[in-house]
């Protein structure tokens, strides 16, 4: 049976072997210092309400993790849930986690977001094809960042 509950500081090491995994797959289009997510743990576990990490456990123990952070959007109406991460091993893929992650969020926030918002590479498309199944449709938005600033 699924288990998915908030992190515990105890998971940090077990949970950031998962992060490199999903790093260093084809679902990143850059390299990511895994100490980037290791400072947002930390973040995390103090709760202070600008991240949440879910860990996502089955019989044979951690088996994912998914980060979310918050935003305030006019154009929503309200807070905005962030999918920042959702990362399954490749063992407890096609079991339906996936869909039961994004249940869980959508009960959790029901009510209290506006909005449920990801991102997807064009390399991932077994992911976009869950997120599309969950009723999440594209925006036809041009992503941009600033950084090195």
């Amino acid at each position: 049976m699924l288990q998915i509950h908030t992190f515990l500081p105890q998971q940090k090491e077990e949970i950031l072997a998962l992060v490199n995994a999903f790093y260093t797959s084809p679902a990143f289009l850059h390299p990511i210092p895994l100490q980037n997510f290791a400072d947002a743990f930390d973040e995390m576990v103090a709760d202070r309400g600008l991240y949440r990490g879910l860990a996502i456990l089955d019989e044979t123990g951690l088996c994912g993790y998914c980060q979310l952070t918050f935003s305030m959007s006019t154009e929503a109406g309200g807070m905005v849930v962030w999918v920042e991460e959702l990362y399954l091993t490749p063992a407890c893929r096609n079991k339906g986690y996936g869909s039961k992650v994004l249940e869980f969020i959508k009960k959790e926030y029901a009510g209290r977001a506006a909005r449920i918002r990801l991102e997807v590479t064009a390399a991932n498309p077994r992911a976009r094809a869950l997120y599309e199944r969950e009723g999440f449709t594209v925006l036809n938005y041009t992503q941009m960042v600033l950084e090195d600033f």
